[in-house]
């Protein structure tokens, strides 16, 4: 039996209206806060840098900067008084967490008067040495994690040598640490260079494997 055309494009119509109406979702699902154009956090040297924006049309009543280590229960470690926003152009923000909590996820959110929370989002704070690194060996000695200074979220390129400089692997990453498999590298001392930003940082491990 033949379909007719205005059938057809009923379907069609549905189909389309079903697939906005995901998209909407997703893309919602994804935005910090109805007010926020953004909300990220980096780590610098011995602080988290926490920057937002509040879209341009958008105002709230003071703004209180939260964290927690559990991404549960939050406290205030410091406020932006007055209000917050512009009814003509987007407003940018810094906050800067002097004594985020060590070699742990630390969780922060912004009230934002009236109009509520913001989504949290996790900083994994681990301070780096005067070499400007920090390692951190899987339990099993199968990987290394290697974390740097990246706050702009630059391409990083990561090389891993042997004792005698010959290649082991190559990787990339935008983010300021980088997992390392080892499980099918024998024991011995490696070598690393992280090239990011114009600069170069460097160290060595031993991997028991």
């Amino acid at each position: 039996m033949e379909m007719k055309f205005s059938e057809l494009q009923k379907i069609i119509s549905v189909f389309t209206l079903a697939t906005l109406l995901i998209l909407t979702v997703s893309l919602s699902a994804q935005t910090p806060h109805p007010i926020l154009r953004y909300f990220t956090g980096s780590v610098i040297d011995d602080q988290v840098r926490l920057s937002w924006v509040v879209y341009g049309g958008s105002t709230c009543n003071g703004i209180i900067i939260e964290r927690s280590t559990d991404g549960t229960t939050f406290e205030a470690i410091g406020d932006i008084a007055g209000i917050c926003g512009s009814p003509d152009t987007d407003i940018p923000y810094v906050f800067l967490d002097e004594t985020p909590v060590s070699n742990q996820v630390n969780y922060y959110r912004l009230e934002l008067g009236s109009q509520g929370y913001s989504t949290p989002i996790a900083i994994n704070f681990v301070p780096l040495n005067n070499d400007g690194y920090n390692l951190r060996m899987s339990s099993g000695g199968g990987s290394v994690n290697i974390f740097f200074s990246n706050e702009n979220r630059e391409v990083a390129n990561v090389g891993l040598f042997d004792v005698m400089g010959r290649s082991i692997s190559q990787s990339s990453t935008q983010e300021s640490y980088i997992n390392i498999p080892l499980n099918s590298s024998p024991a011995g001392i490696y070598i690393f260079r992280i090239l990011v930003d114009g600069s170069q940082v460097s160290g060595k491990f031993f991997s028991p494997k």
